[in-house]
């Protein structure tokens, strides 16, 4: 069977799942799901040689018959405080099987604004907009287009944020087959706010696929120090883009820990938009068996006098495979 044939069948199996989501009622970001699933039908699954996939073999996920989770999972309170980490448990925000769960997150000293992304103001709603109609990533558009709601997590200018906010991603996967998740968080940081942020994506069980999507928008001297924790089990996949907006003077330091999964890949689109504007990307994969973890970068400098590091390190063993394109 062809390429051709095989992207296609599989375009359509999750068309049709899209079509089982609508059946649930009418989401609250219904448009901006349309907008990316128009998007995710123009541009396909990558076939064999796109560029953004040239290391990525992405047959096997796209074949997966995947279905939704029914919001039903139970997760203990000892499951959770066994994933926090020390000086966090007073600034954790809990996400389960992609929706944020209030009822195990404790945020109450945070000195942020959070509220769903279907209640952001009009400004915010018409960038996810926009980005969603000009997407570049398939995997990013078709996590957006099953995204039924997401969580903005807003500092206002001069706010320096104390001690590190952790996000937990917790992923429950199912005994009948495998379950997709779409977790999205937006984070806006006003002028010289600043904030450290740890994540961590684990699961209870294997089986699932999780396919996150964050933009980060900074403001004039804002700073962010970003760490993610991969720590699925390896009966899963994991994909991930973080979209980066910086202005003027503002600082995105960035750290990234995977143990990899049958495959992970992280894409990062970072925009240095005025003078002054600072990236430090660094990633480190300990990998075994048949493991995997990808990372590919774009990197775009729009203003002058911007700076960019990126510092990527790997242990591979067995027949574990990891690629860098950036």
């Amino acid at each position: 069977m062809s390429d051709t044939l095989v992207e296609s069948s599989a375009e359509s199996a999750f068309l049709d799942l899209h079509k089982k989501l609508l059946t649930q009622g009418r989401p609250a970001l219904a448009e901006l799901q349309e907008a990316a699933l128009n998007r995710f039908e123009s541009l396909g699954f990558p076939y064999s040689k796109h560029e953004m996939f040239t290391f990525v073999n992405t047959k096997g996920l796209v074949a997966t018959s995947f279905s939704l989770s029914d919001g039903s999972a139970q997760v203990s309170e000892d499951f959770v405080a066994g994933h926090i980490y020390p000086d966090c448990e007073d600034q954790c925000l809990v996400f389960v099987d992609g929706v944020f769960d209030r009822g195990l997150s404790r945020f109450e000293g945070v000195s942020a604004n959070l509220v769903s992304l279907s209640e952001a103001d009009q400004e915010l709603k018409d960038y996810l907009s926009k980005t969603a109609e000009n997407e570049n990533d398939v995997f990013a558009s078709l996590s957006t287009a099953f995204c039924g709601e997401g969580l903005v997590f807003k500092v206002d200018d001069n706010t320096q944020i104390s001690g590190t906010v952790q996000v937990l991603f917790i992923s429950t996967g199912r005994s009948v087959g495998p379950v997709m998740h779409s977790p999205r968080l937006v984070w806006q940081l006003g002028k010289l706010a600043e904030v450290k942020v740890i994540e961590k994506f684990v699961g209870t069980e294997g089986g699932y696929f999780i396919n996150s999507v964050q933009d980060w928008l900074l403001a004039e001297g804002a700073g962010v120090s970003f760490t993610q924790v991969q720590a699925d089990s390896f009966d899963s996949w994991h994909f991930s883009k973080t979209r980066v907006h910086l202005n003027r003077n503002a600082r995105f330091y960035s750290s990234n820990a995977s143990s990899g999964t049958q495959l992970a890949r992280h894409h990062y689109e970072v925009r240095l938009k005025e003078e002054g504007s600072e990236l430090r990307l660094n990633g480190v994969s300990v990998l075994d068996g048949k493991e995997q973890v990808h990372n590919f970068i774009r990197i775009h400098h729009e203003a002058p006098q911007c700076i960019s590091h990126q510092h990527f390190k790997n242990i591979v063993n067995g027949h574990a495979r990891s690629s860098f394109d950036g």
